[in-house]
């Protein structure tokens, strides 16, 4: 008899457990989804034409060499990416929460070159158990430093999470063709009128 209270009550613990792991699994696939779905615009993107590639990259070489004279801080490494400009951090960047501070508040150095190019932030983590809340604290981090910078100078700015492997933060500078580009398949949604009671 004691024995097959035992064996219950161990049955009861890995049933419990097996549960505890499928709902936490569930959760992160939903979370891994979310965090996936791309928006429509970027998703259907046509492809650049030989006279559009030739203006994209005329226009990051000019970007590319305001960078150069612009003052960046020692530890910003410029990269010329396809179709944009990646700003890296270097090895004598600070470590913590200064670095991610200092790191965004290059974003009124960066609008003040051409405010109509668009800035994206990107914050990563490692993949792994606690990798989403990393990502989504390095953001913030980014996200407050980059607006407080500005103090209301006109930018357009993104944010981008990842989980990947990689530099723990990035900027992207992209050019204001490459991103504004209307989609010919896509239609302008019907405007509505709130009425009043």
């Amino acid at each position: 008899m004691h024995r097959l209270k035992t064996l219950s009550s161990s049955t009861d613990q890995i049933r419990t457990a097996y549960l505890q792991r499928k709902s936490e699994l569930d959760a992160t696939r939903k979370k891994l989804e979310q965090a996936t779905a791309r928006p429509p615009e970027d998703r259907a993107k046509p492809q650049a034409s030989p006279e559009e590639k030739a203006k994209s990259i005329k226009s990051i070489t000019a970007f590319s060499e305001k960078l150069t004279s612009a003052k960046l801080p020692a530890w910003a490494a410029i990269e010329k990416a396809d179709g944009a400009i990646r700003i890296l951090p270097g090895v004598s960047l600070p470590s913590g929460n200064a670095g991610f501070q200092a790191f965004g508040a290059l974003a009124p150095t960066l609008a003040s070159l051409d405010s109509e190019w668009v800035l994206e932030l990107t914050a990563r983590a490692e993949p792994g158990p606690e990798s989403w809340e990393t990502a989504q604290e390095r953001a913030d981090l980014l996200i407050r430093s980059a607006e407080k910078s500005l103090k209301g100078q006109p930018a357009h700015l993104r944010l981008r999470i990842e989980t990947t492997k990689g530099p723990r933060m990035e900027w992207r500078l992209q050019p204001p063709e490459v991103v504004a580009k209307p989609n010919p398949s896509s239609k302008p949604a019907p405007e509505t009128k709130a009425e009043k009671k």
